[in-house]
Order: C-alpha cells, then structure tokens, then sequence
C-alpha cells in the first residue's frame, strides 16, 4: 500500500484544525461603515491537517478536507459564514498503527464535497446548482403545507369572516331588540378595531417570546368566549363594550400577526403566495360563506341563537386545529433558503429604520385615501347623479376583487423581489381616483376595482414587507405596530374626509386632497430601499461556492 505522508507542521496559529460552523448576519462594524452599493464577497480556504493531502506535501491547504469561509458583503452589511467541507470518501482506522486509510470513492477533484449535501451558503451568481432535496426537506415541505392550512381553516372561523364580515347582517335584529340606533351597536365593531390596534405591538412581543404554539390556543379561547357572550348581552351598552374588548383581545392573539408569523418562517420564496392566499384570500371566501349562513340562522331561531351555533363550531374546528395541525419552523429549517428567526431587526431598531418608516409611512397614506373614499363614495356619487344601486354596485365590486390583489402581488413579489412592485400596486390608487373624477358609470366602477385591488394588496404584503425589511426576529410585535398604524389611518382618513366635506359644503375639494394624499403615498413608495432579509430567484437557483462544488 502507497505510504501516506503528512506535511510537516506544529497544528498551531492558522494550522490549527476549526471545525465550528457558523452563521452570523450583519457583523457589527466598529469603524467606518460599508458603501451600501457594494456587493461581493471575500473567500477563504484552509485545509484540515487532521487528514493528508491529496498531494504530497501540499503547500496551498486546498486540495484535502478542511474549513472554507465567507465573508459576504450586500447591501451595506457584512455577513460571515463557515462550513467544514470534505471529500465523499470512506474513512477506517488502522488499528494496529493508529493511522488512517482513506478509500477515495471520488477522484480527487472532480466530485462534491460533503458538505454540499448538508449545508446552505450564501450562493455565487452565474454558478448553477442543482443539490438533491433530501428526506428532511421532503418532510419539512409536508409540515409546512400543513401548518399553512391549519392557519386558512383558524383564520377562516376568526374574527373578520364571523364577526366583521357578518355584521351587516347582525346589525338590524340586534338593534331592534334593544331599540338601539342604527349607530350604536357598531360601535362594538370599532371598539375592537381599536383595541386591535392598542394590544397589537404587545402582543406581537408576547408570540415573539413564547413562541405560537404556546399563545395561539389561549387567544382562540378567549375570541370564541367573546363572541359566544355577544349572545348574553342585554339592553346595557357596557356589557356590549367589555364583550367587545375581549373578542379584541382574543382575536389579536389569534389573528394575523400570529399565522403571518407562522407563515413566514416556513416560506420564504414563495412567502408573499402564501400569506396572501392565508391572510386575505380565505377570510374573503368564509366571508361569502357565512354572511348567507348566518342569515339563514338568524331568521330560523333568531340572532342569540346564530351567535351561539356560529362561536361553538368556531371554538370546535379552531382550538384542536391549533394544537394538531400549526407547527412553528426550527430556527433554520431544511426546507431553503427561509432565514433563520433569530435574524433580523428588534422593534425598537425597526422604529428606527428608515426602510420602514418608509414602507408604513406610504401604505397608510394609500390606506386612509382608499377607506376614506369607500365610506362617502355612495353620497359622492350620487349627488353626481350616480343612482344609489350602481354606487352600491361600484362598492361591492370594490370588496369582491379583494382576494385578487394580495394572490397576484404575492405571486410576483415572490418571482420579482423587488419594491418597485410595491409602488407598482400603489399606482393603482391614483389611476382609480383620475377615473373616478371623470364620472360616469364606467369611471366608477373601473376606479372602484382598481382602488379595491390597491387596498387589499396593502393589507396582504405588509406582512411580507415586515419580514423582507425586518427579518424574523420580532416579526410580531413589528408588524403588531404596522397593522396598529393602518388601523388608526384607516379610522381617520373618512373622519377627516367628512369634516373637509363639511367645512367646504361639499365633496369636490375634499375628494381633491384625498386623491393628493395617496398620490404622495404612491411617491413615497418609489424610492424604497432594496429588501434587506431575501434572497432573490436568481441568488436562489445558483451554485453555494461554499458547497465545495467543482
């Protein structure tokens, strides 16, 4: 047998064998900053003196088993990545002279390293790849297809199908029974809008810290606890409000800030898809479902009694659905490219970051515009002589393309992944408002669509912009204060529409500024920063140099 020789060295200073794989993203920098503009990387290999060298005294390191590094440097930080690499080769021990044998099953350089079987690096552009899926990713995409659809069936029977999205149908038996104006009882509606919008960043904090699983199955029974008492309630407006509060409560903590948590950290090149189709494309078709179901309930045993029926199946379906079927991802699953949960910026550094100040500021100027318009469209309208059954029309029409927006964004930001899409979808707002103040019936409707799109690809990406800007790290409690600001723009803008109308004795000057307030949101989103937490389509099909690939 050929004699193996090991060069000589002492293992020691740069010799020394490291075999620590690691993974740190965004290296503090303790002097000077990083040209956000430049974008490469700094490699490193060093052989392992453990094992020989393919090469008799070899004097370059790179042609045995050994540590490869990186130092990656995108979008104005500094990434650092190892991986311990090593021939596919079947190592035996000599027993009798405690040497080792390598039985090389590969030529020397012409196969994969090891460790591109097992690790993920930051890839190289212009190398393809084509890694094997192993049975941990197989099984990982089959939790995360579950887990997603644990999420549609909860969301599906919360609190916007059932409670919000059936209201209307509420409203009237509830306020003749109890001679309540017309104005009173949906004030339970904007009560936990509210209180959504108050709780939402502490509560993000809370599923930030113990996790979904944990915090999940108690919101849900608290929201089914809420919403059976709305069926107890008397005459007394209070009782009305402190059921309101905990149906808030409840619903907040089992609601979106939770699933897009989930969501996300299983999903990552596909994550804007999903959270759409989760988030707002089943919340729209439950809606569809329960608005004829809950009044078809209502006139066969009365209002108290649809309430009851409607929280008991709520509270049946969801609560073993959160325990069985909604599983967190590991920190940094198999299954791609999903970053790690604990990558990312804290809440405080988000209210910091200019990214998104930039990404809420422009999407609530949008938002408050939009809902403004869709609360006085009917009274605009037809005292433009618009008749009320096509201003009602155009308002149905606004809701019902809905699910479209947040399905079709996701899909090409997911393809795309750049922000220029954001401004893309805002630019459908501006365009509606120059349709609508051309007038006529196919002004209307075409703005009302077009305006109906714009609004429900905001509240569909905005989870998808907080973890491309953000990362995972403080998902929840950041997008809690995200959606906290929509929500109180979206309760101001008709406010502040309705006293411009008053004090101007009409719509035109009003309707006027509104369409100025989202054209500056439109603008606001052209000059969005490049998402700091993805890895884009072309960075995902190509080659880790990292894997040790030839």
């Amino acid at each position: 047998m050929q004699q193996i020789r090991f060069p000589q060295n002492e293992f020691q200073s740069f010799e020394a064998p490291l075999r620590a794989e690691i993974d740190i993203r965004g290296l503090e920098v303790v002097q000077g900053e990083v040209p956000e503009h430049l974008d490469g990387g700094f490699y490193r290999l060093l052989g392992d003196r453990q094992w020989p060298s393919f090469i008799e005294n070899d004097i370059f390191l790179l042609n045995e088993d050994g540590m490869a590094s990186c130092l990656r440097i995108p979008d104005g930080r500094v990434d650092f990545r190892t991986r311990y690499c090593r021939r596919r080769a079947r190592r035996t021990s000599d027993l009798s002279g405690g040497g080792s044998r390598i039985h090389r099953d590969t030529p020397p350089l012409g196969g994969r390293s090891e460790c591109a079987d097992r690790s993920i690096a930051r890839p190289v552009p212009g190398v393809p790849v084509s890694t094997p899926a192993s049975p941990k990713e197989g099984r990982n995409a089959r939790t995360a297809a579950v887990a997603a659809i644990g999420c549609g069936i909860c969301i599906g029977f919360g609190i916007i199908p059932l409670f919000i999205g059936t209201f209307p149908v509420f409203l009237k038996p509830v306020s003749d029974e109890f001679g309540w104006s017309l104005s009173l009882y949906p004030q339970a509606s904007l009560l936990v809008g509210l209180a959504g919008a108050v709780v939402g960043p502490f509560v993000g904090r809370l599923i930030d810290r113990y996790g979904v699983r944990r915090t999940l199955p108690f919101g849900l029974v608290l929201w089914c606890a809420g919403f059976f008492s709305l069926s107890l309630i008397g005459g007394q407006p209070a009782a009305m409000y402190l059921v309101a509060l905990l149906m808030a409560l409840g619903a907040t903590i089992a609601g979106p800030i939770s699933y897009a948590k989930v969501i996300s950290g299983w999903f990552d090149k596909n994550r804007g898809l999903a959270l759409g189709l989760v988030l707002s494309g089943v919340p729209a078709i439950a809606t569809a479902v329960a608005v004829p179901v809950s009044a078809g309930l209502i006139e066969a045993d009365g209002w108290r009694a649809a309430y009851r029926m409607l929280a008991v199946v709520a509270a049946a379906v969801t609560i073993p659905v959160s325990i069985l079927l909604i599983r967190e991802a590991p920190a940094r699953h198999g299954a791609g490219p999903a970053l790690s949960r604990d990558e990312g910026l804290t809440g405080s550094q988000a209210l910091r970051s200019r990214a998104f100040l930039m990404v809420i500021g422009s999407n609530c100027l949008v938002i408050a515009g939009l809902v403004a318009v869709t609360n006085h469209i009917v009274a605009w309208t037809t005292g433009q002589g618009i008749s009320p059954d096509t201003a009602t029309f155009a308002l149905s029409l606004y809701s019902l393309v809905g699910p479209v927006g947040p399905l079709v964004g996701g899909f090409v930001m997911d393809r795309v992944p750049s922000p220029k899409n954001v401004a893309a979808f805002l630019l459908l707002s501006p365009i509606g408002m120059a349709l609508l103040f051309l007038g006529g019936t196919p002004g209307l409707l075409t703005g009302m669509a077009l305006l109906g799109l714009t609004y429900s690809s905001i509240t569909g990406l905005v989870p998808l912009l907080v973890t491309r800007y953000c990362g995972m790290k403080a998902s929840s409690e950041i997008l809690g204060g995200a959606l906290a600001a929509l929500t109180i723009s979206m309760g101001i803008g008709p406010v502040l529409l309705g006293l411009g109308h008053d004090l101007a004795g009409g719509y035109a000057v009003p309707m006027a500024i509104v369409a100025g307030v989202i054209t500056v949101g439109f603008i606001g989103s052209l000059f969005l920063p490049t998402y700091r937490y993805v890895d884009s389509p072309r960075q995902q099909n190509d080659s880790p140099v990292l894997e040790g690939s030839s």
